[in-house]
């Protein structure tokens, strides 16, 4: 544990020297992602040219750990840096719960409230599954701007959970139209354009419902629980969208969001793609994880470590200038 804790604070004394001044950071948090589900891990099945790219110019983690494998219990650990015992979140929260439960304990600090304090501009935009009570929620808790579910598995195309409708902006319901993340995508890459040209340093936390899989309570009637992705992503393999095989379907929601994470990182824009238009040319920092695994290992270090030790160095850091990008890709184990 000393080991790799050392090398975590010298990997990060290294990225702070290079920025000189206060990195943008975009954090993408995949949903149940397993560990060699990208072709960068050894998958040669699935297309995930965006975040490949994002790994072979950046940096590919392949022993990092997350505290426990449940997505509520992940994002309260990742946010706040601490520990489960410590943070006092330490359960799935069910249904009512992600709609008024108070979920993270409110002495707890998180992420964009540490940024706040050092200028920064804050989104989140995704998936929230920390709890939904008065005091709760995002924009309450540090975060300037929310678009995302309160909850956990919402069907990508209607945006239900149990029965309710559960896309909110910031503290109320919001309907829209669309695959659930290409509105959280597209939410973010609008965001990132409006800090750019205000030259305020911003901080994003796009955490995707995908890939999780959709359960049989936020289905239609009749309507067949399986893995859903938008048509672009069947394409890409030449199959139709009505393909019925899960492992088919399951490559085709990984490509989805592959496609979805371009745009939200410098590393990943495809050329001319018409999310470049939003990115900024100061140093920016876009670290990607999936809280995920096929395996079971023991358990090392959390990137909750790694995202705290960034925020220490971004405080420290003068305004905001041009400089390069960064980027890190891990794709997460989970404690046995």
């Amino acid at each position: 544990m000393k080991s790799i804790l050392l090398t975590l604070l010298s990997s990060f004394a290294v990225l702070h020297s290079s920025f000189s001044a206060q990195p943008n950071i975009v954090f993408m948090y995949a949903d149940n992602l397993g560990y060699g589900d990208l072709g960068c891990y050894g998958n040669k099945e699935v297309k995930t040219p965006h975040l490949d790219r994002l790994a072979a110019e950046g940096v590919r983690c392949t022993d990092f750990y997350v505290v426990t494998s449940t997505c509520t219990v992940s994002r309260g650990a990742v946010l706040t840096g601490r520990h489960p015992l410590r943070n006092g979140l330490l359960h799935q929260l069910v249904v009512e719960e992600n709609w008024h439960g108070v979920g993270l304990p409110h002495r707890e600090r998180i992420m964009p409230q540490y940024l706040k304090d050092a200028g920064y501009a804050t989104a989140c935009f995704g998936k929230w599954n920390i709890g939904f009570a008065p005091g709760s929620r995002p924009t309450e808790r540090g975060f300037d701007k929310f678009l995302g579910c309160r909850s956990g598995n919402i069907n990508y195309f209607t945006h239900t959970y149990h029965g309710e409708y559960d896309l909110f902006r910031e503290t109320e319901p919001h309907h829209m139209e669309g695959y659930s993340g290409d509105i959280f995508a597209e939410a973010a890459a609008e965001f990132i354009s409006r800090q750019s040209a205000a030259k305020r340093p911003f901080f994003v936390y796009l955490p995707f419902n995908a890939p999780h899989y959709v359960s049989s309570i936020n289905v239609l009637k009749g309507e067949k629980p399986q893995w859903q992705a938008p048509d672009r992503a069947f394409a890409a393999y030449g199959w139709n969208p009505a393909e019925t095989d899960e492992k088919r379907r399951y490559l085709a929601v990984i490509t989805a969001l592959d496609d979805m994470s371009a745009g939200c990182s410098p590393r990943s824009m495809p050329p001319g793609s018409v999310r470049t238009r939003s990115w900024p040319s100061s140093p920016t920092w876009a670290p990607f994880c999936g809280p995920r695994t096929a395996s079971a290992s023991p358990a090392r270090a959390s990137i909750a470590m790694a995202l705290r030790l960034c925020m220490k160095a971004a405080s420290a850091c003068p305004p905001s200038s041009a400089g390069p990008a960064r980027s890190l890709l891990a794709a997460c184990r989970r404690p046995c």
